[in-house]
């Protein structure tokens, strides 16, 4: 920055034709090297702000997506128990189903047989 600065006050002594003299053309000259040092400057310090806003909003974007993938893991596991716990459940269901038709099932053999009995078929 300070050679830029430099260069345009060389610029400005070797613009004048008495070689240095010209003092108008030096103050434009170094304002000119300082108002691009400013620039510059003040550019950076803009762009580095930017960039720390927007790695600041992604950090908290993916600390917000951390937490959503935790609750969905923990939601699907507990998903999980209530499918499980539910398959077992209707298991031990259709069991007592299955005993009971079996039941209803030897109670009709044994009326089939009372009744062929009965009529003198059996």
């Amino acid at each position: 920055m300070l050679e830029t600065l430099l260069f345009h006050v060389y610029l400005a002594q070797t613009a004048t034709p008495d070689g240095g003299s010209g003092g108008i053309i030096t103050v434009v000259y170094i304002l000119t090297g300082i108002s691009l040092i400013i620039g510059f400057a003040v550019g950076t310090y803009k762009y580095i702000q930017r960039q720390k806003q927007k790695w600041t909003d992604d950090g908290v974007q993916r600390e917000r997506q951390a937490q959503v993938t935790a609750d969905n893991t923990r939601q699907m596991m507990l998903n999980t128990e209530a499918v499980s716990k539910l398959t077992s459940e209707f298991a031990n269901f259709a069991l007592s189903v299955r005993q009971e038709m079996d039941a209803i099932g030897d109670r009709l053999g044994s009326l089939e047989r009372w009744r062929n009995h009965s009529n003198g078929t059996g």
